[in-house]
C-alpha cells in the first residue's frame, strides 16, 4: 500500500526540507490528486519557505479558505503576517494589526489555541498591550496548556508567558516543548522565527538569546574542501577533524561536494554521523561515476558511491562542461556554501564552516585527474541577465522613436551605473543581455533596471513593462567573427535567455543557482521567494526558479 503524499509531505516539512516539500505537493496536485489536506500543506511549504507572494496567490488560486478547518483558516493569518513582517516604518504596526485580527476571528470562531497564541503576539507587535494580555491569560486558562501533552501545546504556553513577561516560567516550557518535538524541525524553526518576533525588542527580554537557543534545531554544517592529493593518514586526520566540528557544533545536516580526498572523508563522515548529507558536484552524477570509474580504484569508487547513496539530494551545478575544468569543481564548491545558508536560513539556525585543508601542502590538482586545458575560448563563471519588453509588437511606428529615446535610454543609463561589473552588453530592439561579474551585482542590476522602468511608466502610462531572468553558470569569453568582437557563448547562455520569458511582468525570477551563489556572496539587501519547479520554454526542461526582490527593513 502507497504511502499518501500528505503524508510524505508532512514528513518533508517535519525535516525542514521546505522546497522539496513544495515540490511534492504541487506535482501531485498536478498529478490530479483533490486532498485538502494536500492543499493546505503545499501552500505551508512555501509559507514557511519565504515565498509569501506565490504562497498568497497559491491560497487564493487552491480556495483554501474553503476547507473551514482551523488551520486552512489560520493560514491567511500567517500569510498576512508574513507581509507584515516584511513591511517598514510606519506601516508595520498596522499590517500587524490586520494579521492579528485575521488570527483574532479564527480564535473566537473556533476557540483553538493556536490561533489565539498568534493573536496574542501580533496584538503586542501591533502595540495593544492590554489586547495581548488580555489573549495571553485566557490563554493560559485552557487545560491543554495548563498540562501541555505535545509540542504545540508546550510551545504554545511558552509563548503566552513570554507575552505577559514571565520569561522564567516561559524557560521551562521551552524546555518542555524541545524534548517533545523530536526530529520536527520545521516546528522547531516555525517556533523559533515566532518567538524571535516577539521578542525582537532586547531591552523588554534581555533573555532572547538564550531562550531562542532551547529551540534552535540542529546546525548546517558546510564541508569546505579543496581537491587537493593527500596520504590515507592526513585523510584519517580530516575525518577525526570532522567528527569532532560535527559533535561540538551540533550538526544535523550537512552539504559540501564529492570531489576531493578530503570532501570524501568528511562526507563518510557525515553519514556516520547520522546528519542529513546534502552533495554538489560539478557535473551530472552519471558523469561523475563514469569518471571516477575510469580513473579510481575499485575500493575508491566504493567510497564514493556509497556517499552518493546515502545523500538525501545529490545537485549537478550543470549538466555538461569539461569534466577535469577546475573552474567546474570550484563552482561547486561555491554553490555548495550558498545552498548550506539556504538550508540554515530556511530551518532557522546556524550555518558553521568546516574548513577541510590537509595537513601539508600539495600539488593542486584533483584527485580524479586533470586534463591539459584546451586552446581557444576561456572558460569563465559569470551571471546573465535577459531582459525582455512586453508587446514589442504592438508599440506603433510612430512610438518607437520615443521609446528608444526615453524607455530604452532610461534602461541604458542604468545599465551603465554598473559601471566595470559590466562585462558584456547587447540589445535586439526589445531584449537586453549582459552578462556581469558577479551575482550580487547582477541582482541589484536586475532590480534597478526594474525601478527604473517603473519610474518611466509612472510617467508615461503607454511605456512598456519588462520581465527579466537571472542565470549563474560557466560561460565561454571568446571572439564574435561576424560582429568582430568579443562575445560570451554557452549552454548556460541559451538556458539564461529561457527564464526570462517565464517572469511575471515587472518581477524578475532567477534559477536556483543564482539563489546559491547569491546566498553564498553574503551579500545583503536582496531576497529569493521560492516559486517552484517550472518547465523553461523550448523544451530546456525543468528547473527551480525563484523570485529576486530588495528585502526590507524591519523596525
Amino acid at each position: 500500500m502507497s504511502v499518501p503524499a500528505s503524508d510524505l509531505i508532512a514528513a518533508d516539512l517535519r525535516r525542514g526540507e521546505l522546497i522539496g516539500a513544495y515540490d511534492r505537493a504541487k506535482a501531485s496536485l498536478d498529478a490530479g490528486e483533490d486532498d485538502p489536506r494536500l492543499r493546505y500543506l503545499c501552500v505551508l511549504a512555501l509559507a514557511r519557505a519565504g515565498a509569501t507572494a506565490e504562497a498568497a496567490e497559491r491560497y487564493r488560486t487552491l480556495r483554501i479558505h474553503r476547507q473551514g478547518d482551523v488551520d486552512s483558516l489560520s493560514l491567511w493569518a500567517r500569510i498576512l503576517k508574513d507581509i507584515a513582517v516584511a513591511a517598514a516604518g510606519a506601516r508595520r504596526p498596522l499590517r500587524m494589526r490586520r494579521a492579528a485580527d485575521a488570527y483574532l476571528r479564527v480564535y473566537r470562531q473556533t476557540r483553538d489555541f493556536f490561533p489565539g497564541i498568534n493573536a496574542a503576539t501580533l496584538l503586542r507587535l501591533s502595540g495593544d498591550v492590554a489586547g495581548a494580555e488580555t489573549v495571553a491569560r485566557d490563554l493560559l486558562a485552557y487545560p491543554a496548556l495548563a498540562e501541555p501533552l505535545d509540542y504545540w501545546a508546550a510551545a504554545s504556553r511558552a509563548e503566552a508567558l513570554l507575552v505577559l513577561g514571565r520569561t522564567s516560567e516561559a524557560s521551562d516550557d521551552l524546555a518542555l516543548a524541545r524534548s517533545k518535538a523530536g526530529r520536527d524541525y520545521g516546528a522547531l524553526s516555525s517556533t523559533r522565527r515566532q518567538l524571535a518576533l516577539l521578542m525582537e525588542d532586547d531591552a523588554a527580554y534581555p533573555e532572547r538569546a538564550g531562550l531562542l537557543d532551547i529551540l534552535r534545531p540542529p546546525r548546517v554544517a558546510h564541508l569546505a574542501a579543496g581537491g587537493g592529493l593527500f596520504d590515507q593518514h592526513e585523510e584519517d586526520d580530516v575525518g577525526a577533524m570532522v567528527d569532532r566540528r560535527l559533535r561540538q557544533e551540533e550538526a544535523g545536516f550537512a552539504v559540501g561536494t564529492l570531489w576531493g580526498a578530503a570532501s570524501l572523508a568528511a562526507a563518510e563522515r557525515a553519514l556516520a554521523h547520522r546528519a542529513e548529507l546534502h552533495l554538489v558536484l560539478p557535473f551530472s552524477a552519471r558523469d561523475y561515476v563514469d569518471r571516477i570509474e575510469r580513473d579510481l580504484p575499485p575500493a575508491e569508487v566504493a567510497r564514493r558511491r556509497a556517499c552518493l547513496d546515502g545523500a538525501a539530494t545529490v545537485t549537478a551545478v550543470t549538466a555538461d562542461g569539461d569534466l577535469a575544468d577546475p573552474k567546474l569543481i570550484e563552482y561547486a564548491a561555491v554553490v555548495a556554501r550558498g545552498l548550506a545558508r539556504t538550508r540554515a536560513r530556511q530551518l532557522s539556525t546556524d550555518c558553521v564552516d568546516i574548513l577541510l585543508e590537509p595537513a601539508a601542502p600539495h600539488v593542486a590538482s584533483a584527485d580524479l585527474g586533470a586534463d591539459p586545458a584546451a586552446p581557444g575560448p576561456v572558460r569563465e563563471i559569470r551571471a546573465f541577465l535577459f531582459a525582455d519588453v512586453l508587446r514589442f509588437s504592438t508599440i506603433p511606428e510612430s512610438r518607437l522613436p520615443l521609446f528608444w529615446s526615453t524607455f530604452m535610454a532610461g534602461i541604458g543609463e542604468t545599465i551603465d551605473k554598473a559601471g566595470a561589473e559590466i562585462l558584456y552588453r547587447n540589445t535586439w530592439g526589445d531584449a537586453v543581455f549582459c552578462v556581469v561579474a558577479e551575482a550580487a551585482a547582477a541582482a541589484d542590476l536586475a532590480l534597478s533596471v526594474q525601478e527604473t522602468a517603473a519610474r518611466l511608466r509612472g510617467r508615461d502610462r503607454a511605456a512598456p513593462e519588462l520581465r527579466i531572468g537571472l542565470h549563474h553558470g560557466p560561460v565561454f569569453r571568446g571572439f564574435d567573427p561576424i560582429r568582430r568582437s568579443a562575445t560570451y557563448f554557452g549552454t548556460q547562455v541559451s538556458r539564461a535567455a529561457r527564464v526570462e520569458p517565464i517572469a511575471p511582468p515587472g518581477g524578475v525570477y532567477v534559477t536556483e543557482p543564482f539563489a546559491a551563489v547569491l546566498a553564498a556572496s553574503d551579500a545583503v539587501g536582496f531576497a529569493t521567494e521560492y516559486v517552484g519547479v517550472v518547465p523553461l520554454p523550448k523544451r530546456y526542461g525543468e528547473h527551480r526558479m525563484y523570485r529576486l526582490a530588495r528585502s526590507q527593513a524591519v523596525g
